[in-house]
């Protein structure tokens, strides 16, 4: 933005403190025309009613340098959808080739009436969606092996009003298949076939809480998930020439039977185990010495 600069001159600038206001003054606008929105409505609006930016020759700016985009109070204003979630994301490997994500679709005021949905082209990746009452499921589907992440987006248009929807795609030469059995979830990595090691986290979408285990071709371990919800799942995967990357997204549909431990084991990871047992070897040590100098 041109704000002011010393000297009395003008100066061309960008960041979080110029950003906040300016977000903060749209919200304010949006909540002063609806009360009732909650911090999720008002993020989706945002989100999905921005004005993709670009570069001076045209060229989209990356997710992690432009965000969705730039904001359009106009657009948000007369905003008549939510969308939950804003911004989706797929995870395809030579072994899952194909995925679909739910998005709902709340109305505002006037009845839903999507007129027309269209998808920034991908060389490797095909598009297609269904509608199903107030659902919209997109569907990825891996034509070619393509770069590790990519980003496109779906355009909607509904009452002559266009949103846009970010869309990653992320893909790994690496692939793991989950299983499930009462909350307790098994891991097996079918690529690379010559793995060593691999170290898998699960982390809660709503609670951040991360459980994490370590397997190798010999040594299996499974995870309890005590809590039903939406996990985000990272395996970190490795053989004696590469490392690789594979993300997933899995979800416990009940709370386990079993009560949950008051400190899960994954708290506290082996390193941590072993660093702790060696400070307080430490403090002992220096305490005994200092004891037989006082006598």
């Amino acid at each position: 933005m041109n704000t002011t600069s010393l000297k009395n001159f003008y100066n061309i600038t960008s960041g979080t403190s110029y950003a906040a206001p300016h977000v903060s003054g749209a919200i304010a606008l949006l909540l002063e025309k609806n009360s009732d929105l909650t911090p999720r409505d008002i993020k989706s609006i945002l989100v999905t009613t921005s004005d993709v930016i670009t570069d001076q020759y045209k060229e989209e700016f990356a997710f992690d340098a432009g965000g969705a985009g730039r904001i359009d109070l106009e657009k948000a204003f007369n905003s008549e959808l939510i969308f939950e979630p804003p911004k989706i994301m797929f995870n395809l490997s030579e072994e899952k080739t194909f995925e679909e994500r739910e998005i709902k679709i709340n109305s505002l005021d006037n009845p839903m009436n999507i007129q027309k949905i269209e998808f920034s082209d991908l060389d490797n990746i095909e598009f297609g969606y269904k509608i199903i009452d107030s659902s919209l499921y997109i569907t990825s589907k891996l034509i070619n092996n393509g770069s590790d992440i990519s980003e496109t987006r779906a355009f909607i248009t509904n009452n002559d009003i266009t949103y846009q929807i970010p869309i990653i795609v992320r893909f790994s030469e690496a692939s793991i298949v989950i299983l499930e059995k009462e909350n307790e979830l098994s891991f097996q990595v079918k690529r690379p076939i010559n793995w060593e090691y691999a170290k898998i986290t699960a982390t809660n979408n709503q609670t951040f809480e991360e459980y994490t285990i370590s397997i190798t071709p010999n040594k299996f371990e499974s995870l309890k998930l005590y809590d039903a919800g939406r996990y985000w799942i990272e395996a970190n995967i490795k053989n004696n020439e590469e490392k690789f990357e594979v993300y997933d997204i899995y979800d416990i549909k009940a709370d386990s039977k079993e009560q949950k431990p008051i400190v899960s084991s994954t708290e506290l990871p082996e390193r941590a185990l072993i660093i702790l047992i060696i400070i307080f070897s430490i403090v002992i040590i220096v305490g005994l010495k200092f004891r037989r100098r006082n006598y």
